[in-house]
């Protein structure tokens, strides 16, 4: 009887822990033309990406209010229209082809590359530049980019791009709702937002400085 009364405490003492996670699962949709994705990246996610690394699984889709109106059987700037217009549709293309082609390592360092020069004039010229800054092969992407596959590639990312109100847009373990949008747009407070995802006990030095207000750096 003894072991039965155990064992329903234990039990009980498991449904009552809340769960946490130790990753949170972020999704940003971006287009390279855009100056709000431009500011994000360059004020809010490449100054705090090492420090949330750890604790963060990233998803980057470079799409955000391009248009397919064509099939792609052509060649591409018959095939999308975007925001910014036909250099957007280039870059977004290029970078969709290192999303394919390239580790995640390697394609988060090449847009936070391109992405991260706070202007959209650097970041349409940025390619080569931050290709062989990276160790890259430009040539791969480039290949890509200017074939048939980027035709593909920029579909698929289109495909993943969700109904959104603006760019950039942010899924985080699947929620989209204000309270995420909002948060992430802000620098002290997009790294709450990571760090209030996962458990506490998995968090990097940078959480507990925000809770404090001692993140200076940020």
């Amino acid at each position: 009887m003894r072991s039965v009364q155990i064992g329903l405490l234990a039990l009980l003492a498991a449904c009552c822990v809340q769960s946490c996670k130790e990753k949170a699962n972020l999704t940003v949709y971006f287009e390279s033309g855009c100056p709000d994705s431009n500011a994000f990246f360059t004020n809010v996610y490449v100054p705090s990406y090492h420090y949330l690394k750890g604790i963060l699984e990233v998803g980057l889709v470079p799409w955000g209010n391009a248009q397919q109106f064509a099939p792609s059987n052509g060649y591409y700037p018959d095939t999308f229209a975007c925001q910014h217009g036909i250099l957007e549709c280039h870059t977004n293309t290029f970078m969709a082809c290192g999303r394919e082609y390239l580790s995640f390592k390697e394609y988060n360092a090449l847009v936070m590359c391109m992405m991260g020069t706070g202007d959209r004039e650097l970041t349409f010229d940025s390619w080569r530049y931050c290709c062989t800054a990276h160790g890259l092969d430009y040539d791969q992407l480039y290949n890509c980019y200017n074939s048939k596959d980027g035709v593909a590639q920029s579909e698929l990312m289109g495909q993943l791009t969700p109904p959104h109100d603006f760019i950039p847009w942010f899924e985080l373990d699947g929620n989209t709702n204000s309270t995420v949008q909002s948060m992430a747009q802000g620098k002290v407070s997009y790294v709450q937002l990571i760090c209030d995802s996962v458990c506490e006990d998995v968090w990097p030095q940078v959480c507990h400085d925000v809770q404090t207000g001692a993140a200076q750096f940020l």
